[in-house]
């Protein structure tokens, strides 16, 4: 039986900046590194319209530096729509259904996404909530 010493009150060391939404931080076992879930969650703007960034993830390296190193991994190589969709990836708002809500729906008077559809790529919909580190770190 191993006894865990009670954790100090969290304190703030510095910022750094990572991708979209920032979810869950995660460090490794050793604690050398931390892993960053970037959600990138779009949001409607009534003037803009739907705004949404790609999910990705970063690690953070070098967290004794003044500046961390910071690497965003980008999910925008993992397929296109029907590969996802294929492997079994929910797309919650894929670019087939971004086009039927502008082309069909009672509601595209009031939703615009054009601009949605014309920077859409499939990693706006792989948007990560979580993650972990093996035990290899």
């Amino acid at each position: 039986t191993g006894k865990r010493a009670p954790p100090a009150a969290p304190a703030f060391q510095k910022e750094v900046t990572t991708g979209p939404l920032p979810d869950m931080i995660s460090p490794n076992p050793d604690c050398t590194k931390l892993a960053v879930a970037n959600e990138g969650e779009g949001v409607y703007d009534d003037v803009a319209g739907l705004i949404d960034p790609a999910g990705s993830m970063s690690i953070v390296t070098d967290l004794s530096a003044d500046t961390p190193t910071v690497t965003t991994v980008s999910f925008s190589g993992l397929g296109t729509d029907t590969e996802l969709i294929n492997m079994g990836v929910h797309l919650p708002l894929s670019l087939d259904a971004m086009e039927y809500w502008d082309d069909h729906s009672v509601l595209n008077t009031s939703l615009d996404f054009t601009t949605a559809r014309a920077t859409y790529s499939p990693a706006m919909n792989l948007e990560p909530e979580y993650l972990a580190w093996s035990a290899a770190g």
